[in-house]
């Protein structure tokens, strides 16, 4: 496979052709490790026939056919990097790289048929989607605001939000943004069930049979679910559950700084929605939130913090909630 580099840096070239070695060689597996966001990163062999599978799963999925162009502008020694170079060499995509930065198409003339972003790469690009540089996005690593969702349906480009781990070999599911609906659909060949709320991943082309996972969610069908948030976050306050990611995409309309909430130990509730923002401190007002969700579900107080601990440019909650002790505190 042929890799067309629209960049000269050498150390993104450099990953991909490492990458190109390791998938060349005799071994049946690439060693990759997990994000570390919900825990101490690890090691994880990645078999390469199921990476192969995946990968015709997606391209399926997206209707990416032979001879189509593919975008490279994520790192090529993570997951979602990888799985785009090997969609391409599975796929017979024409493959252009460009090193990975907030704005990657800034400065591309020309359509891409299919790319892979996160979150704040597809926000920086909004203008030059406008303009249909390109035609099937899948975005993830992320969680998405929930502004930026709506935004994507003023775009021709057709973006979808993915659903996946590193244990299941990048995504089983996407999500048409700019929809109502908000329902991710399983890829071909996946399946799903839930325990306990908790979904249930069935991928038997990529050898996963019933995985269990730690998000909860409302399914629709087999191949169907809406994702309520991760069920190692929810907060129980004074019996009522509530979903972090929820009230954050909620809350980001409001708050343009990075921030996320959490349930904060209370006498009477047992938790208190607590926000924490990241940052200098400026104006919250109560009423300005409770706009956007029920005020039994608004935060009580805020914490001011200057900068968040992150792993993999993911926010790191737990060791995050540890600064609030020495942070400046704001009752609601």
């Amino acid at each position: 496979m042929d890799v067309h580099f629209l960049d000269p840096d050498p150390s993104f070239r450099s990953n991909i052709e490492e990458f190109l070695e390791l998938w060349n060689n005799e071994e049946d597996f690439i060693s990759a490790y997990t994000s570390g966001s919900t825990g101490t990163p690890k090691e994880i062999r990645l078999q390469k026939k199921r990476m192969i599978a995946s990968a015709k799963a997606t391209l399926e999925f997206l209707g990416i056919k032979e001879g189509d162009s593919a975008l490279l502008c994520l790192p090529a020694d993570k997951v979602g990097g990888m799985m785009m170079i090997v969609r391409s060499i599975v796929g017979k995509l024409k493959l252009y790289a460009v090193a990975p930065s907030s704005s990657p198409i800034k400065n591309i003339g020309f359509h891409i048929d299919f790319a892979a972003m996160v979150p704040m790469q597809l926000e920086n690009s909004f203008e030059e989607l406008k303009h249909n540089q390109i035609d099937k996005l899948i975005v993830g690593g992320a969680p998405m605001p929930s502004e930026l969702n709506e935004k994507c349906s003023i775009l021709t480009t057709s973006v979808y939000q993915t659903y996946g781990m590193t244990e299941t070999y990048s995504h089983v599911a996407m999500r048409k943004c700019g929809s109502t609906q908000n329902l991710y659909e399983a890829l071909p060949g996946v399946s799903f069930s839930e325990l306990g709320g908790k979904l249930v991943i069935r991928a038997p082309h990529i050898e996963v049979e019933n995985l269990v996972t730690n998000d909860e969610v409302e399914l629709n069908s087999p191949t169907r679910f809406r994702w309520l948030g991760r069920s190692d976050f929810t907060i129980n306050s004074g019996g009522i559950k509530i979903h972090p990611e929820e009230i954050e995409r909620r809350l980001s309309r409001a708050i343009s700084a990075p921030f996320f909430v959490f349930g904060e130990q209370d006498s009477q509730l047992g938790e208190s929605l607590t926000l924490c923002i990241e940052g200098p401190k400026f104006e919250v007002r109560k009423k300005q939130l409770e706009a956007l969700v029920p005020r039994y579900k608004c935060p009580k107080k805020i914490y001011w913090i200057n900068e968040f601990v992150r792993t993999n440019e993911k926010i790191d909650r737990k060791r995050t909630r540890e600064l609030t002790e020495h942070a400046i505190e704001q009752v609601l």
